[in-house]
């Protein structure tokens, strides 16, 4: 006698050699009891066997979703990465089928421009490395009780402000298939077992969420005169002390930022009067950033966040 159930509602204890999971036992594995009776008669102590019941364990379709990221994930150039989990709560192998949504209420509407698998397992985004895959399509099996990190990558619609905000839905559903819970699916489970529409309904979502970090930099050149006769008059002779204020706005970052000013005609540059913020740079291309020849003046800041600012002044003389 083969008899299947479904272990959402099976409430039977028996001894199983199968590991266990968080959904219970493995689907189309085989439950076996036999019950035996001792009795004492005229002719002695005697047993009796019972007929075998064996039980084929269905399996059952759940997931869970959870989005690891701690917070909005920044988007500073034309794309940014979110990082889900999916769990596979059931007893048996499945695929997920993954898609994605925009959410109601945000400032903008995220571009998604794929979605990735961790091939790696090494808890980031490798381009070229990691499998890509179209929404819509499913991942590879997951285990039962086995998590799969999902990344979906995505960028901006738009021409969104700084630190304005877009959700994007990610959503697996089983590849066997999703519905109200309990529903049968007939032969449609691990190892031929009937497949049982979980708690979950066989799908689950998580909710991910990406914020503008823009950078805007502005320069803003002053100049000072000191004439010969103590006055600040621009006449030849003169000195003319180049103030270039750079500040970076914007809750992001730019890099690699290299300001040059011009030695206008007519003028000449004072060795060795280079500065930023106060301290001497040295006129030479060095370590230091700053560097001078008779064309122009050169101070490589590099990477600067938002919210820095940084004065350059030197000397020029008025020929």
């Amino acid at each position: 006698m083969d008899v299947r159930i479904g272990l959402i509602v099976a409430g039977l204890v028996f001894a199983v050699a199968t590991p266990c999971h968080a959904a219970g036992v493995t689907a189309g594995s085989l439950i076996e009891s036999t019950a035996t009776a001792s009795y004492d008669s005229a002719g002695g102590r005697g047993s009796v066997s019972s007929n075998r019941v064996a039980l084929r364990v269905d399996e059952v379709i759940d997931a869970t979703l959870t989005l690891l990221d701690s917070g909005p994930v920044g988007l500073a150039g034309d794309k940014a990465v979110l990082a889900f989990s999916v769990v596979n709560t059931g007893n048996g192998s499945e695929a997920m089928r993954l898609s994605t949504r925009p959410v109601a209420g945000s400032d903008f509407d995220p571009v998604v421009k794929a979605i990735a698998i961790d091939s790696n397992g090494n808890g980031v985004f490798d381009e070229g490395v990691d499998l890509l895959i179209q929404p819509g399509a499913a991942t590879p099996e997951i285990a039962p009780d086995t998590s799969l990190r999902v990344f979906v990558i995505a960028g901006a619609s738009g021409s969104p402000a700084d630190g304005q905000q877009g959700r994007v839905t990610l959503l697996a559903e089983a590849v066997t298939g999703t519905g109200t819970p309990g529903t049968a699916l007939a032969g449609q489970g691990s190892a031929g077992v009937d497949a049982i529409i979980g708690s979950s309904g066989g799908r689950a979502q998580a909710i991910g969420s990406l914020v503008i970090q823009s950078a805007t930099v502005s320069i803003v050149k002053s100049a000072t005169i000191s004439d010969p006769f103590g006055g600040n008059e621009p006449v030849p002779g003169a000195f003319v002390t180049m103030t270039l204020n750079t500040q970076v706005t914007g809750s992001g970052a730019v890099s690699n930022l290299v300001v040059t000013s011009p030695v206008p005609a007519g003028t000449r540059y004072v060795a060795s009067t280079l500065t930023l913020d106060g301290a001497s740079l040295s006129d030479i291309a060095d370590t230091d950033g700053g560097s001078v020849n008779k064309d122009f003046v050169e101070v490589r800041l590099g990477n600067l966040a938002g919210g820095t600012s940084r004065s350059i002044a030197f000397r020029l003389q008025i020929q």
